[in-house]
């Protein structure tokens, strides 16, 4: 009875330890990778789609039908219609029209045989317009149009560089050292000029 005992008192006193064995846990299976979700495919714009809107004056599908129906030309002969919707949307003060007329004016007319030069100014036209709204980009476009033929123009490349810097507390290196560049290429006069313009230079109301 006695060594009955001492066993039973025995296994409590090893449960309460702590030094009884737990029971193994049966082994983790792996987590089974979830096959990746395919990608949600996006219904396709349609010129169908747009028109209503762009008929209706909305600025934003006029871009988007213009913008269509360029891509969906030949790169180096503009839609006209393209165009036109470009232009209704560019007239409401829509910077991403005016930056996009130009690029293709650009591509189309800025370079290559001399007598598709005819329409370069519109290049420089619609990223003046786009510019002159405070769009960083179409400044940049025309600091490097204005930097070459065939609308070579120093003076006012300098201008738009300096009024690109101007719309930044800490410009970029790039954006400082291309003035400095622009600058040396102007005599002391047309320095003074730019910089007096630039000291007046705020942006227009019409824009997106």
């Amino acid at each position: 009875m006695r060594e009955k005992i001492g066993l039973a008192l025995t296994g409590l006193a090893l449960l309460l330890c702590g030094c009884v064995a737990e029971q193994a846990e049966p082994p983790r299976q792996p987590l089974q990778a979830r096959p990746a979700a395919e990608p949600a495919q996006l219904p396709e714009i349609k010129g169908a789609d747009l028109r209503p809107g762009a008929e209706a004056g909305d600025r934003k599908a006029q871009y988007a039908l213009g913008k269509l129906l360029l891509d969906k030309g030949s790169y180096f002969d503009p839609s006209p219609e393209g165009v036109a919707w470009l232009e209704k949307a560019a007239a409401q003060g829509s910077s991403e029209a005016r930056l996009a007329l130009g690029y293709r004016y650009r591509a189309a007319y800025c370079g290559g045989p001399a007598e598709r030069s005819d329409k370069c100014h519109l290049a420089r036209r619609w990223f003046t317009e786009a510019a002159e709204a405070g769009d960083l980009e179409a400044m940049g476009a025309l600091i490097n149009m204005l930097s070459h033929p065939p609308l070579a123009d120093p003076s006012q490349a300098y201008f738009w560089s300096l009024v690109r810097q101007r719309q930044r507390a800490m410009p970029p290196t790039a954006w400082v050292e291309e003035a400095t560049a622009l600058k040396a290429g102007l005599d002391n006069d047309q320095v003074a000029e730019v910089e007096r313009r630039v000291a007046l230079w705020r942006p227009s109301v019409n824009a997106s």
